[in-house]
């Protein structure tokens, strides 16, 4: 974490890495239960930070990784006014944005806007007739697996 208040340059594996595992855990919970419980939501919150810690990014990226997240949150919270999302969904969608908008700016919206086409994509194929929506955190797991690919093929 000293890294982290030192200016270290890391690129982040490992926070893309618990993201991933963790969308992956909240798709499953999402779609047993069409809830994304709070109390979950802020234990990977946790363990994305703490990852972003052990990454060492530096000062530059966590502004870059929070206007992601915030960014992101807004977004949703304006879907979520508009009956689009749940809140669940919301709470969501900065942990996803979190670790990418460290590495930079466009990473982390690039995510955010890839879950978004792959949960319409999902929906409009499965439910072509339907009116409910499928879960979203599926095509969050989607996302943050193609957001961790990217890092590691070092395009992010």
């Amino acid at each position: 974490m000293g890294e982290l208040l030192a200016g270290g340059t890391g690129v982040p594996f490992t926070a893309a890495a618990v993201a991933a595992a963790g969308f992956l855990v909240l798709a499953a919970v999402d779609i047993r239960t069409g809830l994304i419980h709070g109390k979950v939501v802020v234990g990977l919150g946790a363990l994305v930070v703490g990852a972003l810690g052990h990454d060492g990014v530096s000062a530059t990226q966590v502004i870059t990784a929070a206007l992601a997240a915030a960014t992101a949150f807004g977004f949703y919270l304006t879907g979520w006014f508009a009956g689009g999302f749940g809140g669940g969904d919301v709470k969501a969608a900065p942990l996803l944005a979190l670790p990418f908008g460290a590495s930079s700016l466009a990473l982390g919206l690039g995510v955010v806007l890839l879950a978004l086409g792959a949960h319409l994509l999902l929906t409009y194929t499965i439910r072509p007739h339907r009116d409910d929506a499928l879960p979203h955190a599926p095509a969050m797991a989607i996302a943050a697996a193609v957001g961790a690919a990217a890092l590691l093929a070092g395009t992010g």
